[in-house]
C-alpha cells in the first residue's frame, strides 16, 4: 500500500482575541489582508451556497434567481456576473499545511505537551466512495472533488494522529450529509492527511465562539445563533467550505464558512439542503442573541480574522457545554 502522506500546519501569526459586549460591538484589531497560503480554491459558489443557508432576506440571494446564480462562478476563478442582480464570487486562498513525515503507530509525545490535534483527509482524486466499515463492500455514499461549491473536498478523520488505523489502509471520517453525525470509512490511499491543531467550540448559552490551538484558547468572539423554531443544531461538525460573498457589507459579511451539519428543523431552505454556516453580519447589534435560521453569525472583523488561519476540516463542537462533548470515535463510524 502506498504510504499516506501527512502534512503539518505552518506556524500561525500571534494570538488573536475578539471581545464584544452584548450589543455586539467587537474590540478587535483590523484583520490583515489574506496571505498567500497555498493552493487557491476553485471559484467558490458563494451565491449558490449562501442562498440555501440560514438567511432569506438578501435582495440578491433570493430563491427566484438561486438557480441562475449557481452558474455564476467558472472553474478558472475570478469574478463573473450572470444576469440582472446576480451575485459575483471571487476565488480566495485558504490556510494550508506543509509536507512532513508520516505518523508513527506509537506516540512519543510527553503527557504534558499540547494535543496532537486532529487529522484532516484531503481527497486527491475526482471523487471518493465511502463505505459502512473497513473492507466493507456496502457503499453508504460518494462525493465529488471539488465539491459542488468548487471547494477541494476534505473530511475530518476520526482517527487519532498516531493511530495504527492510518497504516491499516482505512480511515473513519465524519460525513457532510444528513443525518447530522453521519460517519463512514474511506480508503487511506485516496487521501492526503494534514495535522490540524485548531478546534472550535460554540457555546449557545454564553453566545461565544472559541478557537483552541493545541488546547489553548487562541481566539474568542461573540455570536448570534438560531432563534425559535430554527435553533442552531447541537453536535460535532467540521468546516467544509470557505466562501466570499459578493457584497462584504451584506447580510453574510465578507466571508462564510460552511459546516458539515444541517438544520434539524428545516429539511430544505431556499431550494437547498439547509446547510449550517459561520459567517459575518450586517447587524452587529444582534450578536449575543438568538437571531438566525440556524447559522452562527459573528462580527465581520472576527470572520475576516478567522479566515486567515482556520483551515478546512477544523472540528466544530456546538452545544450548551461544548467542551464536555466529544466527537464520535472510530467504533461509531458506521452509517445505518
Amino acid at each position: 500500500m502506498t504510504p499516506t502522506k501527512l502534512r503539518l500546519p505552518k506556524p500561525p501569526s500571534p494570538i488573536r482575541t475578539s471581545r464584544a459586549d452584548a450589543s455586539g460591538r467587537p474590540v478587535i484589531r483590523a484583520a490583515r489582508t489574506l496571505p498567500r497560503l497555498g493552493a487557491t480554491f476553485a471559484a467558490v459558489m458563494a451565491a449558490a451556497w449562501l442562498s440555501t443557508a440560514c438567511l432569506s432576506d438578501d435582495p440578491v440571494l433570493d430563491p427566484a434567481n438561486a438557480a441562475a446564480q449557481a452558474e455564476v462562478a467558472a472553474p478558472g476563478g475570478g469574478t463573473e456576473r450572470n444576469g440582472p442582480g446576480a451575485a459575483t464570487t471571487t476565488s480566495i486562498t485558504a490556510p494550508t499545511v506543509e509536507p512532513a513525515a508520516p505518523p508513527t503507530t506509537e506516540s512519543t509525545q510527553p503527557a504534558d505537551e499540547p494535543s496532537p490535534g486532529t487529522l484532516v483527509a484531503h481527497v486527491v482524486g475526482d471523487d471518493i466512495v465511502v463505505y459502512a466499515g473497513p473492507a466493507s463492500s456496502r457503499v453508504v455514499g460518494s462525493f465529488i472533488n471539488p465539491n459542488r461549491h468548487g471547494t477541494p473536498l476534505v473530511f475530518q478523520s476520526l482517527a487519532e494522529p498516531d493511530s495504527d488505523l492510518v497504516d491499516a489502509g482505512w480511515l473513519p471520517v465524519m460525513l457532510p450529509m444528513r443525518p447530522n453525525g453521519s460517519v463512514g470509512w474511506i480508503r487511506a490511499d485516496e487521501v492526503e492527511l494534514s495535522r490540524n491543531p485548531y478546534r472550535i467550540e460554540v457555546d449557545v448559552d454564553d453566545f461565544t465562539l472559541t478557537v483552541f490551538r493545541d488546547d489553548e484558547v487562541y481566539f474568542r468572539t461573540v455570536v448570534g445563533i438560531g432563534e425559535g423554531d430554527t435553533p442552531t443544531p447541537y453536535g460535532s461538525f467540521y468546516l467544509t467550505d470557505l466562501l466570499r460573498p459578493s457584497d462584504p457589507g451584506g447580510i453574510y459579511g465578507p466571508y462564510a464558512y460552511g459546516l458539515s451539519g444541517f438544520s434539524e428543523s428545516l429539511t430544505s431552505f431556499n431550494g437547498g439542503a439547509g446547510v449550517i454556516g459561520i459567517h459575518g453580519t450586517n447587524q452587529p447589534s444582534a450578536l449575543g442573541t438568538r437571531v438566525s435560521h440556524g447559522c452562527i453569525r459573528v462580527a465581520n472583523t472576527a470572520i475576516s480574522e478567522m479566515a486567515t488561519f482556520l483551515p478546512l476540516g477544523t472540528p466544530v463542537e456546538i452545544g450548551d457545554e461544548p467542551g464536555r462533548a466529544s466527537a464520535p470515535g472510530p467504533e461509531a463510524a458506521t452509517v445505518g
